[in-house]
């Protein structure tokens, strides 16, 4: 998903995300830039006072520095086959944001660091932050609600969360997001999904499509000038085979022949919304058609449940890019105070 950003960022006209570098695994960690990141045994032992033992063996805890602002503590482990990232600013207001990953192309077992830096500035804001990279490779999204809703579980049964508890995504993570929104509005206190596609039928339809033309007939369904390279047209076509494979795996067949495991994934066929939902999207997004976002939003109006919507069309934003992810913190807040306002 970065490399087609990237790739086709000047097409898109939208900025891409730095490519994140660093490793990660049950026992390492990413350094945190300006500061390095020991393991540091003081805190393996301070933590052992409050969590299981077999936590504290499984883990790796560090100490950072978000942009000089705030020290905070890192923990990086597996839970249920999945990599996670926790982060706890020393300065913490009690509340947590679970984060989904977006699908990955090609595979990236660190997904669950891609939002970095966004995270540090929801640490430097008082927001604890945790991720997980879901465990599988492909189109996960019942894994992936399965895996988040464990670690979101896993963080308040051995962390001292104190407030409200939140989660995002974005893209195929934002879909998993809104999910996770419905079937559990007793532990999410709101839902900020990111530039999501939200039906899953309809972008099988699509990618499948797009998936079998030639180079220049998808310039043409883009609207691609004839300069665009050979190379990047290639490559939209590799990822529209590649998710369309994915997603048939993931649901076990076409939206013909499995229209119910489509509705299962699909946002647009679960909105009987319990919890404020914001939604961030791109005006320039060119992997999902703003008619998906409409989509939705007429099919929470039909639902009845309005109230609890909110949509913000970013002008210059794309797919998994700055300007979507500047636009986080001021919507995350706004979030928050309209679940208080509901209390």
């Amino acid at each position: 998903m970065q490399a087609i950003n990237r790739d086709l960022a000047a097409i898109s006209g939208s900025p891409s995300l730095p490519k994140l570098t660093g490793q990660t695994g049950k026992k390492e960690v990413k350094k945190v830039k300006k500061t390095s990141l020991l393991t540091v045994p003081l805190a393996v032992l301070l933590l052992c006072a409050f969590i299981a033992p077999a936590f504290a063996a499984s883990t790796t805890v560090t100490y950072g520095n978000a942009y000089d602002l705030m020290n905070y503590t890192q923990i990086t482990g597996k839970l249920g086959g999945a990599a996670y990232i926790i982060q706890i600013p020393e300065t913490w207001n009690g509340m947590l944001v679970v984060a989904c990953p977006w699908y990955q192309f090609p595979p990236n077992s660190n997904c669950h660091l891609l939002y970095n830096p966004l995270s540090l500035t929801l640490l430097t804001m008082g927001y604890a932050f945790a991720c997980s990279n879901y465990g599988a490779d492909g189109f996960p999204i019942q894994k992936g609600m399965i895996r988040i809703h464990q670690l979101t579980e896993y963080v308040i049964d051995n962390y001292h969360v104190t407030g409200k508890v939140f989660v995002m995504g974005g893209s195929m993570g934002g879909n998993i997001a809104l999910l996770l929104g419905v079937k559990y509005p007793d532990l999410y206190s709101g839902v900020l999904d990111l530039f999501s596609a939200k039906d899953w039928a309809s972008a099988y339809n699509g990618a499948s499509y797009i998936a079998i033309l030639s180079l220049d007939q998808i310039r043409a369904v883009m609207g691609w000038p004839p300069t665009v390279p050979d190379a990047s047209v290639q490559l939209l076509k590799d990822f529209m085979f590649v998710l369309s494979n994915d997603i048939r795996i993931e649901t076990g067949g076409t939206p013909e022949t499995k229209p119910q495991a489509y509705a299962r994934i699909s946002a647009v066929d679960n909105v009987d919304l319990s919890v404020p939902v914001i939604s961030i999207v791109g005006a320039k997004d060119f992997l999902v058609p703003f008619s998906d976002q409409l989509l939705y939003q007429s099919a929470v109006d039909e639902a009845g449940h309005s109230d609890l919507y909110k949509m913000y069309i970013i002008p210059d934003g794309g797919h998994v890019d700055g300007p979507i992810f500047a636009a986080v913190p001021a919507h995350l807040t706004e979030l928050v105070a309209w679940s208080d306002s509901l209390d």
